[in-house]
């Protein structure tokens, strides 16, 4: 008899060995691959109860802020408000203020040009004043001489009193007047 060796290849001992125990390991692969999947959507059902838990508190918190935002917004705009009629009228009061002051300017300029030409009308009058008394004075020491000293006054050198009353020359009173050369005390 002969030897008769038959060489079993891998696919073969594998094949033998699935059709020996086939079923109990499709069960095994079956339950394992349940329990894979039953374990992966517990995790993901878990995690979504989570995030959905946490995204809706995220949410209520957001509207809350969003309510105290838009109350802070409203108090913002009508303080705006109450600031831009504020600053209206105050724009309206500066602009008057502007054009009073503007009137103002043009009568201070025209206050000093009266100003300089009055000062310029006092300064002549108080030449012109100057030079009427000085003229008025020339004029009383020359009448003086006329009216108050004779001719016997003139060749004695006597002096003599006189005075200014009622805009006219007496011949008493506390100037006096040198008949010889027409000098006074005027």
């Amino acid at each position: 008899m002969g030897y008769n060796y038959s060489p079993h290849s891998t696919d073969e001992k594998a094949r033998q060995f699935f059709s020996k125990r086939g079923k109990h390991l499709a069960v095994t692969i079956v339950i394992i691959f349940l329990i894979a999947v039953f374990y992966a959507t517990g995790i993901a059902m878990t995690s979504y109860a989570t995030y959905s838990r946490n995204a809706e508190q995220l949410l209520n918190e957001t509207k809350a802020n969003l309510v105290i935002l838009q109350a802070e917004k409203d108090v913002c705009l009508a303080s705006l408000n109450y600031t831009d009629n504020d600053l209206k009228v105050c724009q309206g009061v500066l602009s008057s203020k502007a054009t009073l002051l503007n009137i103002c300017g043009t009568e201070k300029t025209s206050l000093n040009n009266s100003l300089t030409n009055t000062a310029s009308s006092l300064n002549a009058c108080k030449t012109e004043k100057d030079s009427a008394i000085q003229t008025s004075r020339q004029l009383v020491k020359n009448s003086v001489k006329a009216m108050c000293c004779s001719y016997g006054d003139v060749q004695a050198g006597s002096v003599r009193n006189w005075n200014i009353v009622n805009n006219s020359i007496t011949c008493t009173g506390s100037y006096t007047v040198n008949c010889s050369n027409g000098e006074t005390n005027y």
